[in-house]
């Protein structure tokens, strides 16, 4: 009986402890909220906060120079083409008219002289080609002569082997008897001196040959320094000419620019002479912004009109890495961001894409459709590049990632010493698409899995966690 007694209370110990450790390990837990798997569909779409500007803004502008002495026009007034918008001193145009007509006559006198071509002079080469050849003609001729004759060593050993023979017969006839021997002995003398002199001759002849070849060798070495240095001069001066007619080509290019800005200034003048000084709206238009009176014009507007017929403009800058996925031509949905400009979602249309600045940033052209857009106004725009729909998708809140690649935790009910509770399992998947919302995954992922979106703490495969709203 008392061995009962003791399992009774045994048992109501440890149904008491249990209690407790449930209660407290339920207290730590950490609470989690959870979703199922739902087919969703994945946009890819950029977006952006862009600014209105008008399209259809209109700069009018004045002479510079010219002093503004009214102003007929304020801000938001509707004007019509042909209204006067400003004037000038009739006199004081007429002056400027005067001033920049004698500068446009400059400029186009200008612009004959840089229209003329220069060449380099050739004469010099040509002079001195017909020396060079002159010389060479003269030296083959030289050449000829020297060629007909013995050379001068030859000639030197004729001399000496007459002049021996010469001597020879002197010493000859010196012995010889009176007599026929004595004869003999001369007329052998005269013909030693006959070869001698003929010798001599020949040798004089081989010499002066041999110095005309060397003066006319001289004579086309000069010839050809001559002609080497006309040639290379020549040439300088054809590519300093060159130079200067590339030079004169481009200035007279810029000139032609400055010309017909010039020819744009004096038709202006000659309009405001037309119309006694009168500045006139070209379009129909509401005036935006008006210049002081008093003022001495610039390149800067007199009057800025807006032509809201022509429809407006809005600026958006973007990352180059999502610019990539535009077109001009994409649509784009728009909307401001409510206040007193609020509109509902319209659809505008990428007018212009630029390149990317210094900071790879990329601005891009909306064109919104008719509509009463007002300057500077601020849009929501997002350009849908695709949307497709996958099965299984998770909001992106319950997807993670570490070295081991993405998972999500789900959340089922397992018997432990505890009881039944409620047990996180790490599922590992794969990411198949993404957008703001959501991520379509692939894996071994019950469509009817409880999966983790939030939770109170950090979870990890195996924790033990409560359900918020369970």
């Amino acid at each position: 009986m008392k061995n009962t007694r003791n399992l009774i209370i045994f048992l109501a110990v440890i149904l008491v402890l249990t209690i407790v450790a449930r209660g407290t390990a339920g207290a730590t837990m950490p609470k989690v909220s959870v979703t199922t798997p739902q087919a969703a569909e994945i946009s890819d779409t950029v977006s952006g906060t862009a600014s209105v500007t008008s399209a259809g803004t209109i700069d009018i502008t004045a002479p510079v120079g010219l002093t503004v002495e009214t102003i007929p026009v304020g801000v938001g007034q509707k004007v019509s083409a042909g209204d006067p918008v400003a004037t000038f001193d009739y006199n004081d145009v007429q002056e400027t008219l005067i001033r920049q007509t004698a500068q446009l006559d400059s400029q186009n006198l200008k612009l004959e002289k840089l229209e003329r071509s220069s060449s380099a002079d050739h004469s010099a080469v040509d002079n001195a080609k017909k020396s060079l050849d002159s010389a060479n003609t003269a030296y083959d001729n030289t050449k000829k002569k020297a060629d007909s004759l013995p050379s001068v060593s030859k000639a030197k050993a004729a001399v000496n082997t007459a002049q021996t023979a010469d001597k020879a017969a002197q010493d000859a006839l010196s012995s010889a008897e009176p007599g026929p021997d004595q004869d003999a002995a001369q007329q052998a003398l005269d013909a030693a001196d006959a070869a001698l002199q003929k010798a001599q001759d020949n040798l004089a002849a081989a010499q002066q040959a041999a110095s005309d070849l060397t003066t006319a060798q001289s004579k086309i070495d000069d010839a050809q320094t001559a002609y080497d240095k006309a040639t290379s001069d020549y040439n300088n001066a054809a590519q300093q000419a060159s130079d200067t007619n590339r030079q004169n080509s481009i200035d007279a290019t810029t000139l032609q620019l400055d010309i017909a800005d010039q020819e744009k200034v004096i038709a202006d003048l000659n309009a405001l002479v037309t119309t006694n000084g009168a500045l006139l709206a070209p379009y129909d238009g509401v005036v935006q912004t008006v210049s002081t009176v008093g003022r001495t014009t610039d390149t800067s507007p007199v009057v800025q009109l807006m032509d809201n017929s022509a429809g407006s403009k809005a600026d958006m800058t973007i990352d180059s890495t999502d610019a990539e996925k535009l077109s001009v031509g994409d649509d784009c949905s728009v909307s401001s961001g409510g206040g007193m400009y609020f509109r509902a979602t319209d659809t505008a249309t990428i007018f212009a894409i630029a390149p990317p600045d210094d900071r790879d940033m990329v601005l891009v052209t909306l064109l919104l459709p008719d509509g009463d857009w007002t300057r500077g106004q601020s849009l929501s725009a997002q350009v849908v590049i695709s949307r497709v729909s996958y099965n299984v998708c998770v909001p992106l809140s319950a997807l993670h990632s570490d070295n081991s690649g993405y998972f999500v935790y789900t959340v089922a009910e397992k018997s432990t010493v505890l009881g039944i509770e409620n047990v996180v399992t790490r599922i590992p998947v794969n990411l198949t698409a993404e957008d703001d919302t959501n991520a379509a995954i692939d894996g071994p992922l019950d469509r009817n899995a409880s999966v983790v979106t939030d939770s109170s703490k950090s979870i990890d495969d195996g924790s033990r966690v409560r359900i918020n709203g369970a």
